[in-house]
């Protein structure tokens, strides 16, 4: 799937098929993990703190995942679902992750921030649900790594993931804008260079990104809401056929 035929939040995550050997999930399981570690926190215009708070977690992940030998998964099917919907959460993670990396919806989902640090939480409390069900006791682990396991559950668990103060003054500032124009009033200046500042909109071609990225957005909702609009005309039966013996009275 190419990422622009997906909607900016939306996860089309798929389970592994039921059949999957447990060394190909394992294995998909680092790999994907890996990959979402492997992001740069600069590269985030928001949402610094929890992308931060969530590669942490992720990375003990990494260490345990690796530690696992594969021949030792001859598993219940409990254990093997569990591993399911950990790749499962990881997907929507990885996906999330390249959202707010993606040039373009820096606007867009700053004016989701609240929903998008509930998204983190969500996410990453699926994945201490998923550990819960691992039986760590069967796996060759260290006691260090079983240690750390048993540390990111519990944290996973608890952990806020709130918006940021910067990224809630910024997103305030946002719908200020939006309202000012709405009502036809010139926006403030200084609040426009500021939010400009903070959100690294740095040049005519970043500009020109964001702009062209909500078109497309703007676009996109629009045929989902004509999509949805659209009535769907109810079948109608088709008309008996008149019986031979009517026709020839």
């Amino acid at each position: 799937m190419n990422e622009r035929d997906r909607r900016t939040l939306s996860f089309p995550a798929v389970h592994p098929c039921e059949g999957v050997s447990p060394p190909t999930l394992l294995a998909s399981l680092i790999t994907l993990s890996q990959s979402i570690c492997s992001h740069q926190l600069h590269l985030f215009p928001t949402q610094r703190r929890n992308a931060r708070e969530t590669i942490r977690q992720l990375t003990i992940l990494t260490m345990l995942l690796q530690e696992i030998s594969p021949h030792s998964i001859t598993t219940p099917p409990s254990t093997i679902l569990a591993l399911s919907e950990l790749h499962f959460t990881l997907q929507k993670i990885h996906f999330l992750m390249h959202d707010l990396t993606l040039p373009g919806t820096r606007l867009l989902l700053l004016a989701k921030a609240q929903h998008v640090a509930f998204l983190f939480r969500a996410f990453v409390r699926a994945i201490a649900t998923s550990l819960d069900v691992i039986p760590l006791s069967s796996f060759h682990v260290c006691r260090e790594i079983k240690e750390f396991a048993h540390l990111l559950t519990r944290h996973a668990r608890n952990a806020t993931f709130l918006l940021h103060p910067t990224d809630a003054r910024a997103a305030e500032t946002l719908r200020t804008l939006l309202s000012q124009f709405a009502r036809g009033t010139e926006p403030d200046l200084a609040s426009v260079q500021e939010l400009i500042d903070y959100l690294r909109i740095q040049t005519w071609d970043d500009c020109n990104t964001e702009i062209n990225f909500l078109n497309e957005e703007i676009s996109l909702e629009c045929i989902h809401r004509e999509e949805k609009e659209t009535p769907i005309k109810p079948k109608t039966k088709p008309k008996p056929k008149p019986k031979a013996d009517a026709a020839r009275s």
